[in-house]
C-alpha cells in the first residue's frame, strides 16, 4: 500500500498597501491625532507613507523614529519627554519584544500609553 502525504501549506499576506490601509482605519478609530512611528528599516519608512499622506489630510501630527544605532531605550525616553502616548511600531518580530521590554524600563508601558504593532507574524 502506497502512502501519500497531501499536506498543503499556503501563505497569504496583504499587499502592504491594503495593511496600510487598515492600519490607517485602526488609528481613525482610535481618534488618535498625535502619535510616533517607530521604525526600523527604509522598508519600514515605505510602509508608513500612506500615514504621511493621511497625516495632512487628517492635521496628524507624526513624529518619526528610526531605530537604526539607536537603543530602544532611548526612543522611548525620547518619545516619554515629549509626552507622546500613542506609539505604532514598525519592527521586525524579532525585536517587538525588546522594544516593549525597553519601553517598560522607561515608564512607557503604562495605561496611558497605546501600542499598535504592525507585524502580522507571531509565535
Amino acid at each position: 500500500m502506497k502512502q501519500t502525504n497531501n499536506q498543503l501549506s499556503v501563505n497569504i499576506y496583504p499587499k502592504h498597501d491594503y495593511l496600510s490601509m487598515a492600519f490607517i482605519d485602526i488609528v481613525k478609530s482610535w481618534k488618535w491625532k498625535s502619535f510616533v512611528i517607530v521604525y526600523e528599516a527604509n522598508e519600514g519608512l515605505m510602509r508608513v507613507q500612506e500615514f504621511l499622506k493621511e497625516a495632512e489630510k487628517n492635521e496628524w501630527n507624526i513624529r518619526l523614529y528610526q531605530v537604526q544605532n539607536r537603543m530602544y531605550r532611548d526612543i522611548f525616553w525620547e518619545v516619554k519627554q515629549n509626552n507622546i502616548n500613542n506609539v505604532l511600531l514598525d519592527l521586525d518580530r524579532d525585536n517587538i519584544f525588546l522594544a516593549l521590554k525597553h519601553a517598560q524600563q522607561v515608564g512607557m508601558m503604562t495605561a496611558n500609553q497605546n501600542y499598535l504593532i504592525t507585524s502580522l507574524v507571531s509565535d
